[in-house]
Parts: structure tokens; C-alpha cells; sequence
């Protein structure tokens, strides 16, 4: 029996089972073999803000989650990875126990909480019209097939809690109503109703060719293999692509390669007018401007 793998109108391939039980995976595409959606990473490799956050705490910050340690000490976690001393400091900073588990979840109490990116479009008339002309070019070019523009939320509510303590009360939040505004928008008036995340991707792993690749795979994700980037918030995040190579947009493009070697010579193929107002409509996914009093 063969099962088309579709999830809010994106395709991950087919998956096929045998009469004898076996399962065959290997038309399945940009997700792992146990189809779990890991939209966290830039090859999209976590599958929760907790787990996110505990990796960046970890990469950027040099501390390790209590939970990390214990699974050192245990057995069930390679060493290897994080340091090369005992269980108790197994990255021989002198610290042990660092990040408790209430203090990952209120790092992800936070994370859920912060305001939505927002589409801007410019109030220069004249920019205005080629604002609209990009967003027509983004379409048209292919550029939407995997930056797709909106997803719909079912359910906005978050448990920020650790998932091993089940018994313990539950931390909900809800990513639609809590914390900074602005925030995703509902579908539909009314209590129930779906809501609609303006992220411009696909939550999909794609090939992007050898330029891009990096020195090594990420686990079983190759080196060529990125989650397609979302889009929202593009125009506060310069420079550009995963390392940090691109520092404008145009090069992001350029840079493109893999499965994205169509859109890209489609873009390349416009003449710079219309190259141009790409841009502005890229310009415009951005961030309300907020005060900040020192």
C-alpha cells in the first residue's frame, strides 16, 4: 500500500507498506524517515523550541542543560559532543548543573512569547507599486514553491513544560493571545478558528546545491541539505544564509543552487526593474519598530 504524505497542502513525498509489515521510505522527501516536522535549525534538525533553546544554550552560551549531564552520567548520551571531562563537568568549565529544567522552560516561556514579523509594505507610493510588482515576481518565478507564504495553525497553545514530567502542572501559552503583540492572525471570527503564519516556508529539507554545502553533515542530513529558510522577519536579519556569507539579499538569491536552480535563474532572467521590486517586497517582511528605554 503507497500513502501520499501531504500536511497543510505540502508534499513530503509517499510512503510505502508491504504486506509483510515492511516499510519503505525511500520516496519520502525533506523530512526524516519517522516524519517528524523539525522546524528549528538551519538544517532542521529540532523538532521543539525546547530543544532549540537547550542546543543554543549550549553552542552560543557554553552551558549545559542538567538534563545533558544526567544523560552523560548515565549512558544514554555520548560525551563526545559536548567535552571531554567527567559526567559532573563534562566540559570542563568548573560548573556543573547549570540549566535546571524550570530554567529551559522559562527560556521557552519567552521564545513563545515574542511578537510575530509582520509584512510592511512602504508608504512611498512609487515604492509602493513595485512592492506589489515583487510580490506578483516572487510568485511567478517559483520563489513561493518552497518560501510558501502561509501555513495555518490548528491549535495555538504551547505546553512549555518538560515533557518528561507529565504529573506536573502544565505551562500553557498560547502563541496567538500571550506576550508582545503583534501577533499570527485568526482565519475566521469567532471562538474556534484556525490561524494563519505568514512564515514563507515550507518546513521542508531541499537540496541547495554544492556551493552551499557545509564542511560536513548534520547527523544523517547532508551537507547540501537545508530546512527552507523562512522568510519572515528577512529584512532585520542581514547578513544572509547560514553562515553568514550573503550580506544582501541579491547574493542570498544568487547563491541559490540545487533545487533552487529554477527560481533562481527565473530571478536572474528579470530584467533589474523587476529584480528590484523582489527585493522591496522582501524588504517589507519585517518587524513592527519597537521602543526601547535604556
Amino acid at each position: 500500500m503507497e500513502q501520499a504524505l501531504t500536511t497543510k497542502g505540502i508534499s513530503f513525498g509517499r510512503i510505502t507498506a508491504d504486506a509483510d509489515g515492511t516499510i519503505d521510505h525511500g520516496s519520502v522527501e525533506g523530512v526524516d524517515p519517522d516524519l517528524t516536522i523539525r522546524p528549528f535549525g538551519w538544517k532542521g534538525h529540532q523538532a521543539t523550541l525546547r530543544d532549540i533553546a537547550e542546543e543554543s544554550l549550549h553552542i552560543h552560551q557554553g552551558l549545559l542543560s542538567n538534563r545533558i549531564q544526567l544523560a552523560v552520567r548515565d549512558g544514554t548520551l555520548d560525551p563526545g559532543p559536548y567535552g571531554m571531562g567527567p559526567w559532573y563537568d563534562v566540559d570542563q568549565d568548573g560548573v556543573s548543573l547549570e540549566i535546571d529544567s524550570g530554567m529551559l522552560t522559562t527560556v521557552v516561556g519567552y521564545l513563545a512569547q515574542l511578537e510575530a514579523p509582520v509584512i510592511r509594505p512602504p508608504r512611498d507610493p512609487g515604492l509602493l507599486d513595485a512592492w506589489a510588482a515583487g510580490r506578483s515576481h516572487f510568485d511567478e518565478i517559483g520563489c513561493s514553491g518552497c518560501h510558501v507564504p502561509t501555513l495555518e495553525l490548528d491549535d495555538p497553545k504551547l505546553d512549555a513544560r518538560q515533557p518528561a514530567e507529565p504529573d506536573r502542572a502544565a505551562f500553557i501559552i498560547d502563541v496567538a493571545k500571550d506576550g508582545d503583540g503583534p501577533k499570527i492572525e485568526p482565519k475566521y471570527g469567532g471562538y474556534s478558528t484556525s490561524y494563519l503564519v505568514h512564515l514563507f516556508s515550507d518546513l521542508k529539507r531541499h537540496d541547495m546545491g554544492a556551493a552551499l554545502a557545509t564542511p560536513a553533515p548534520q547527523g544523517t542530513i547532508p551537507a547540501r541539505v537545508f530546512l527552507t529558510r523562512s522568510l519572515w522577519g528577512l529584512a532585520e536579519t542581514a547578513p544572509y544564509l547560514h553562515d553568514g556569507r550573503a550580506p544582501t539579499v541579491h547574493d542570498a538569491i544568487v547563491l541559490h543552487g540545487g533545487e533552487a536552480t529554477r527560481a533562481r535563474d527565473a530571478y536572474l532572467a528579470l530584467d533589474e526593474p523587476a529584480r528590484a521590486s523582489v527585493r522591496v517586497f522582501l524588504a517589507s517582511l519585517s518587524r513592527e519598530p519597537k521602543l526601547f528605554v535604556p
